[in-house]
């Protein structure tokens, strides 16, 4: 799932509401910890596909922000048909927890991931093809 940048309250208040899980990083521009999780973030937003994924810039959304409220970035909630069910928070924010209450909250199974006899059968198959004639 591609990653959503909330823009405004009423986006964020209908995401959560959502049946499917929403998780939400919270963030700022120039926080350090919160770029050095992003490449974890993405890599759940694609490999989690029973999840909607978005990120919110605390500077920018403050009224969202209070909402939860944010004392440290990154923080990263998790919510479920309009409740909060998991808060991961600060610095060291744990991606052992956050990946965790994904795979709880999640509505369906995580995309699978190829084998390689699944990158074989499109090798093969593609050679089929250039060599038929």
């Amino acid at each position: 799932m591609p990653i959503t940048e909330l823009q405004s309250l009423s986006q964020f208040e209908e995401a959560i509401k959502s049946t499917e899980l929403t998780v939400i990083k919270f963030s700022t521009p120039d926080c350090i910890p919160c770029k050095m999780i992003a490449p974890v973030y993405d890599k759940y937003s694609k490999y989690y596909k029973g999840a909607k994924y978005y990120n919110c810039d605390c500077e920018e959304q403050v009224e969202v922000a209070a909402l939860i409220p944010v004392t440290n970035v990154p923080t990263f909630a998790l919510y479920k048909e309009g409740e909060l069910v998991l808060l991961v928070s600060g610095e060291g924010a744990d991606v052992t927890k956050l990946k965790s209450g994904i795979r709880k909250y999640a509505t369906k199974e995580p995309a699978k991931k190829k084998t390689s006899a699944d990158v074989k059968k499109t090798v093969k198959g593609r050679r089929r093809k250039t060599v038929k004639k």
